[in-house]
C-alpha cells in the first residue's frame, strides 16, 4: 500500500484512492472489497494469502456497517466459479448478509463458467472489461 500511495503522490495523481482495509461511502452504500484469492496449490503461502484476504474483506465490510451503510463487495477473483468456491470468502459474504458482489479476473473463453446473477442469496455481477465489451457498467 505504501508503495502504491508513494507512486500516485510522486506522479501527482490526486484523484486515485485505494480500497484497502476500509470502505468508501456512496449514498447509503459502503463500497467494500479486497483482491480475494484462488488457491492454486496446497502450500502454506496460499493459506497465508487466503487468510489475509478474508481478514481484509471482513474489516472493509465492518467499516461500512459501523458507518450505518449497506456493504456492496468488489473482488478481483470471483468467490464462485463454475463448480469451485472459495468457502472462506463466501462465509464472510453470508455472515454479513452481502446482497451484491462484483468481480473481475475472468477473461475470454473462461467466461463461460462464470457465475452471474443470484446464487445462494447473493447477486454476482462480473465486470471484467472484455466481458463488458469495454463499455462502462453503471454499478449503482
Amino acid at each position: 500500500m505504501a508503495k502504491m500511495e508513494r507512486f500516485v503522490e510522486e506522479n501527482h495523481f490526486d484523484t486515485i484512492s485505494f480500497l484497502f482495509n476500509n470502505c468508501y461511502f456512496y449514498g447509503k452504500y459502503g463500497i467494500c472489497g479486497t483482491r480475494g484469492w484462488v488457491s492454486i496449490g496446497d502450500g502454506t503461502e496460499d493459506e497465508k494469502v487466503q487468510f489475509r484476504e478474508v481478514q481484509r474483506l471482513e474489516v472493509s465490510i465492518k467499516a461500512a456497517l459501523d458507518a450505518g451503510l449497506e456493504p456492496v463487495v468488489f473482488l478481483h477473483y470471483p468467490p464462485v466459479y463454475g463448480l469451485n468456491s472459495n468457502y472462506d470468502i463466501l462465509d464472510v459474504l453470508y455472515r454479513y448478509g452481502i446482497k451484491k458482489c462484483f468481480y473481475g479476473h475472468i477473461h475470454g473463453y473462461s467466461q463461460k463458467n462464470a457465475i452471474t446473477g443470484m446464487h445462494d442469496g447473493v447477486e454476482y455481477i462480473m465486470i471484467s472489461s472484455d466481458y463488458l465489451k469495454f463499455a462502462p457498467y453503471r454499478v449503482m
